[in-house]
């Protein structure tokens, strides 16, 4: 009622949503009125015309969609506090960013990032010609590893090791591409460092069978400890009677 008051003082339509009963579907249901004030031939209000539609299944699609898209974004921010990077590209241009983290750590600006900054430009010199070839084969729908390591780059030299998944997105024209990656740069520097180990450790085992050969060759009793804490083997020797 106090819709349709407001109506006839001011004279403009109104449109509104509200609640309702309906005892034929046994439920509570929801409802659109549209109230339009009708004039005499003098301009007097003499009635209000009601046009009404069921609301209910727009308002359960748009409550879908509201969940969907609560849920996309709690991916989105797991994905994003667990340092997975995700972008797409389009045109060799990155149009989406959904980690800004590392394009700040990289020296890039909001305005540059909502710009689009050059997929190449991100890319280490050591990966570039082959990661834009693969690009460029994938857009023309050549059958392409989907995944694979990358090398990128900072704006100051800094490089970083992802591993990082590709795939085009389906009916987009120009092509769009989407790259999920996952920073492994930690990883790959540990790996190298027991390598690095493992190639120290392998000379020290040649070292020390060439001194053992050398101590049989002179005549010298050898008895070898492995020291299991320290991984050294400790040798000790004496002469032959």
């Amino acid at each position: 009622m106090e819709s349709i008051k407001e109506v006839l003082q001011s004279g403009k339509e109104k449109e509104l949503e509200f609640p309702f009963y309906s005892a034929k579907r046994s439920g509570m249901r929801w409802g659109q009125a549209r109230l339009v004030p009708e004039f005499d031939s003098s301009g007097v209000i003499v009635s209000v015309l009601s046009i009404g539609r069921d609301l209910t299944e727009s308002k359960r699609m748009e409550k879908e969609l509201r969940e969907q898209k609560d849920f996309q974004q709690i991916l989105l921010n797991a994905l994003n506090e667990v340092g997975i990077q995700m972008m797409l590209v389009e045109n060799g241009v990155i149009e989406y960013v959904l980690n800004r983290k590392y394009f700040y750590e990289g020296g890039y600006t909001d305005g540059e990032i909502d710009a689009g900054i050059k997929l190449s430009d991100l890319i280490h010199p050591d990966d570039r010609a082959e990661a834009m070839d693969r690009h460029l084969r994938r857009l023309a729908g050549e059958n392409v590893p989907g995944s694979f390591e990358l090398s990128l780059i900072s704006r100051f030299g800094e490089r970083r090791e992802f591993e990082t998944s590709v795939a085009v997105v389906p009916g987009t024209n120009p092509v769009r591409v989407v790259t999920i990656g996952k920073e492994i740069t930690k990883r790959k520097q540990a790996e190298q460092q027991l390598r690095m180990r493992e190639v120290e450790f392998r000379r020290q085992v040649q070292f020390q069978q060439s001194l053992l050969t050398g101590l049989r060759n002179a005549g010298i009793i050898l008895v070898v400890v492995e020291m299991a804490i320290l991984s050294i083997p400790m040798i000790t020797t004496w002469a032959a009677n």
